[in-house]
């Protein structure tokens, strides 16, 4: 996951780019009536049982199913393709195929989710504050050692 919203995941046989930005969410927000915040609390609980290894029906059975629409997943996998570089058209061809006519919610819902989170900055594997690729970092110098004055 990067800062720029975007993400780079296996989605059928390769490894593709998807990015929300500003635009992207706008459409999304448009398209099922939610903000990203909605959007991501929608998908977190089902994407978590999923992470877990439930399976739907398990998912359910705790309590786990959560109040996602279809639009929510399908809306964002669209519209990170977009933001990741594809043609409208493209974009939308391809969820149609991949995602409209192969019923496998479990990995769509996976997908989505990482791309949500990509694109609201939930960056798991950096420390805030920290530019990306930081190694070590200078201690910070204390007012008093970093003034010219006595």
């Amino acid at each position: 996951m990067s800062r720029d919203g975007s993400v780079v995941l296996q989605w059928g046989d390769e490894e593709t780019v998807f990015r929300l930005r500003l635009g992207e969410w706008r459409r999304i927000q448009e398209r099922c009536d939610a903000g990203p915040g909605e959007i991501y609390r929608r998908l977190v609980t089902v994407a978590m049982a999923m992470e877990k290894g439930f399976t739907l029906a398990q998912a359910a059975a705790v309590g786990m199913i959560g109040d996602w629409r279809v639009d929510d997943m399908r809306e964002v996998i669209v519209q990170g393709l977009i933001g990741g570089g594809r043609s409208e058209l493209e974009a939308r061809a391809l969820v149609q195929r991949r995602v409209d006519e192969v019923v496998d919610f479990k990995a769509h819902l996976a997908l989505a989710f990482a791309i949500v989170r990509a694109g609201l900055g939930d960056v798991t594997d950096e420390t805030v504050g920290e530019a990306k690729g930081a190694g070590s970092r200078r201690k910070p110098r204390s007012r008093k050692a970093s003034s010219a004055s006595q």
